[in-house]
């Protein structure tokens, strides 16, 4: 509603991570919040990289913890934890030699918001995957 609210062009489209309806190198970011485990499937990692711009960036928010004090927050947190969503073991070293042969360098922020961190990947496009 907003783009359109200022007439500009809404597109949307849908399709499966590992098989992007879109031409090669058009994009110079893809963006994924809270995705399931199909974004580090191999196949998904290929189609991110050949949609992207050289030094195009793959841009993934896996997980962000609550930092709120109060009851709600630690309630949630809890539930995370008893259900296996919190925990995680993964460096960043791990995450970067997942997406390494790939054709990305990575770096992990972890971006402090008002009641929350959010972990960041940036996945920058250094070469086409396999190369």
């Amino acid at each position: 509603r907003k783009l359109a609210s200022q007439n500009m062009p809404v597109r949307l489209s849908r399709g499966m991570a590992q098989a992007l309806p879109y031409r090669s190198g058009v994009f110079a970011a893809v963006v994924s919040t809270f995705p399931a485990e199909f974004i580090i499937a191999p196949e998904t990692l290929r189609e991110v990289n050949r949609v992207l711009q050289p030094a195009g960036q793959f841009i993934i928010v896996p997980n962000a913890v609550l930092t709120g004090k109060g009851a709600v927050e630690a309630g949630i947190e809890a539930l995370y934890r008893i259900t296996g969503q919190r925990g995680s073991s993964a460096q960043p070293g791990d995450i970067a030699s997942m997406f390494a042969p790939y054709g990305f360098d990575v770096v992990v922020h972890h971006e402090q918001c008002k009641n929350s961190v959010a972990t960041v990947i940036v996945a920058t496009r250094t070469r086409n995957a396999g190369d």
